[in-house]
């Protein structure tokens, strides 16, 4: 479920370290586990639930980063892939699930 399709994120290796923001990203909330250290660079994807793509999976983004690794509802910060798109050219393909 995204929360904030344009957001700023704050990273900190450690308490008191200088933040690296990050801009923009897409916040979203998931329920289960979270996102962890080195889950960064995964891909975020969507399974379409209705409508004619009914079925399909289709790729959202690159997992930026989020809240504290647990279980629970979880905040994850992810890169749209449209950008990527937008800026190198190229289509996000869907596939059907079988």
């Amino acid at each position: 479920m995204v929360n904030d399709p344009t957001t700023i994120a704050d990273y900190r290796e450690a308490p008191g370290d200088p933040a690296e923001h990050v801009v923009p990203v897409v916040s979203g909330g998931r329920i289960g586990t979270c996102t962890w250290r080195g889950d960064s660079g995964g891909p975020v994807y969507t399974i379409i639930d209705s409508g004619p793509a009914q079925g399909y999976i289709t790729a959202k983004g690159i997992i930026s980063g989020g809240s504290k690794a647990g279980s629970g509802i979880c905040t994850q910060y992810f890169t749209d892939i449209r950008l990527a798109a937008k800026a190198f050219g190229g289509d996000i393909k869907k596939r059907k699930i079988t």
